[in-house]
């Protein structure tokens, strides 16, 4: 009866088996929440806007949708933005996307951006994240249009173009401050005509961030 010669070892090592004990936990992405998804367009200007001659919210909406759709998928999608919305008193444009965090379609806005300007004549613009807001209260604001004396006119306050003057007078005396939201009067401005008011307090709704610490 012939013997069995005994197996020659393999030449190449095995590499061990790595137990699974011992090994760091999966880590699964964090869950895009509703305030990961809306993306501001903002307009240079900061204050109210009209739009181009045959654009729309709508229209740029869907441009940018259309860069998307051509664009190599995010997480196994494509980005896709399901509204768009003009206010046109703090000159911006307000979209949302359906499922990715506009943090995710960061790179793509660099792209997108250009495309804009040359299809709509865009004045300048830049794109922004969602951010935390507050409420500041201004008081001492003179009511007077000169900035002193008692001598207005309640016409005066019944206009845009008395709150864009103090939007941008927040933001030029106080850099990084950026106003979100149409500035209140606090309290009746016929009120404060008829008892010969000179000042009145103002409420602001600004992005919270290094220039702003506090808020209510």
């Amino acid at each position: 009866m012939k013997r069995k010669s005994p197996k020659a070892p393999d030449s190449a090592p095995r590499a061990p088996q790595q137990s699974a004990r011992g090994l760091p936990p999966l880590v699964s992405p964090s869950p895009i929440t509703a305030r990961d998804r809306p993306l501001t367009l903002r307009f240079a200007t900061r204050r109210s806007i009209a739009l181009p001659q045959g654009c729309s919210a709508e229209a740029i909406c869907i441009r940018i949708n259309t860069v998307f759709s051509n664009s190599a998928k995010i997480g196994g999608s494509h980005p896709y933005l399901k509204e768009a919305r003009l206010h046109a008193d703090i000159g911006c444009i307000v979209m949302t996307l359906s499922e990715h965090s506009a943090q995710q379609v960061k790179g793509l806005l660099e792209k997108i951006h250009p495309i804009l300007k040359r299809n709509f004549s865009l004045p300048d613009f830049s794109f922004a994240r969602e951010t935390q807001r507050v409420k500041i209260l201004v008081v001492g604001v003179p009511l007077a249009g000169t900035g002193s004396g008692s001598v207005w006119r309640l016409e005066d306050w019944t206009n845009d173009k008395v709150y864009d003057g103090l939007r941008t007078a927040l933001e030029r005396s106080n850099p990084g401050v950026i106003t979100v939201g149409r500035p209140n009067i606090i309290g009746s401005i016929h009120a404060m005509r008829a008892s010969g008011a000179t000042a009145c307090a103002v409420k602001f709704v600004v992005e919270k961030g290094p220039a702003v610490t506090n808020g209510d």
